[in-house]
């Protein structure tokens, strides 16, 4: 029903520069085109000058009620998120706007964008520059729930990589995530694996099992070269009943970008 696109460089309307906006069509009934419905703009609180919100991947629940943008520019990429909610009415308001816990600089919160369960219930975006356990760079998915139909989003988990690479950057890639919230997968696109191989990249799954999430598997790059960047940047998608992952290489130039399917088999 809806389609949804960021504008990373509008300008506010006070004239701040480069604030950005998420633009939001609505299809017409019984007609096969979209109609411009509502500009979302960024809140008040996060109306800082080229902070560039939209310029990643706009998350909209299944169930059409809910939209999550990045602005992962936000206080010296520190970075944030945004989230919009429908009302009654049909048009949809600001409802939360969402930091990695803590105080991380630079860590780049939502550097390509989030995802949302279909109802709205789970979002998740990566940091692809946090350091973890220690270790620069490593990245990591953070993890918000909402409980109940009105409350807020609290932080429910940190998903770091089970075997800690420096610069592998954990999500620094397109979240892919169930219909219900229960399957998230992302890449470590510059991560060192298989020896010396540098930038083979990774992608990980994760499970969540009575609301705690775990590593479940673990998928290599099949081209199997240096720099090929498996899982990275644009990510991958996972189905809305989690049975089949798609990735891409996303490497250096002159590499093809190739996507990859992987199917998930009961036992």
């Amino acid at each position: 029903r809806y389609a949804v696109a960021g504008v990373p460089f509008q300008p506010s309307s006070d004239g701040v520069n480069n604030t950005g906006a998420v633009y939001v069509w609505e299809r017409q009934q019984g007609e096969d085109r979209y109609e411009l419905m509502q500009v979302l703009a960024p809140p008040s609180s996060l109306n800082e000058s080229g902070q560039a919100l939209g310029e990643t991947v706009i998350a909209i629940s299944g169930d059409g009620q809910w939209i999550a943008g990045g602005s992962y520019r936000y206080n010296n990429s520190m970075g944030a998120l945004v989230v919009w909610r429908q009302n009654s009415s049909g048009v949809f308001e600001h409802y939360q706007s969402l930091f990695s816990p803590g105080v991380y600089w630079q860590d780049k919160l939502a550097r390509y964008g989030a995802a949302l369960s279909h109802d709205g219930s789970t979002l998740a975006a990566g940091a692809p520059q946090a350091e973890v356990d220690g270790v620069a760079n490593n990245g990591c998915v953070h993890v918000w729930k909402r409980e109940a139909a009105n409350s807020t989003f609290t932080h429910a988990q940190q998903l770091v990589s089970p075997r800690p690479l420096s610069l592998a950057r954990l999500g620094n890639a397109k979240i892919g995530m169930s219909a219900d919230g229960v399957t998230i997968a992302t890449g470590t696109r510059q991560g060192r694996v298989l020896g010396d191989i540098s930038g083979i990249g990774l992608v990980w799954v994760y499970d969540a099992e009575q609301g705690v999430y775990s590593p479940a598997e673990e998928y290599l790059s099949p081209n199997g070269g240096a720099d090929t960047g498996f899982g990275g940047r644009g990510g991958g998608t996972v189905s809305a009943d989690g049975s089949t992952l798609v990735f891409s290489s996303h490497g250096r130039e002159g590499v093809v970008n190739t996507p990859f399917e992987y199917k998930r088999h009961a036992g």
